[in-house]
């Protein structure tokens, strides 16, 4: 990942997580909905679902609404395993 001269992570990275973070605190989202949360055109939103969705940190639903993926609840699991000792409790 590369940043810029001022230290802050590149616009694409940002929609990125922006998108993750909108999911995450409002559910379901169209894609025209998620461009609206992050103040990007419908196609840009329509980009950062499919590149999110390629790796499974985001699902479409039937109607065609955007969610957070199984990949998203596996990290998860892993941070909080990570934050665990091997007898379950709080490293």
């Amino acid at each position: 990942m590369t940043s810029a001269a001022d230290g802050s992570i590149e616009p694409p990275v940002r929609a990125i997580l922006a998108a993750l973070d909108a999911l995450a605190r409002a559910g379901d989202r169209s894609v025209t909905e998620l461009g609206v949360d992050l103040g990007v055109p419908t196609a840009v939103a329509g980009e950062v679902v499919a590149a999110l969705a390629d790796w499974g940190a985001v699902e479409r639903t039937g109607d065609g609404r955007c969610r957070l993926g199984s990949k998203m609840a596996e990290l998860g699991r892993l941070a909080g395993a990570a934050r665990l000792d091997p007898a379950g409790r709080p490293a």
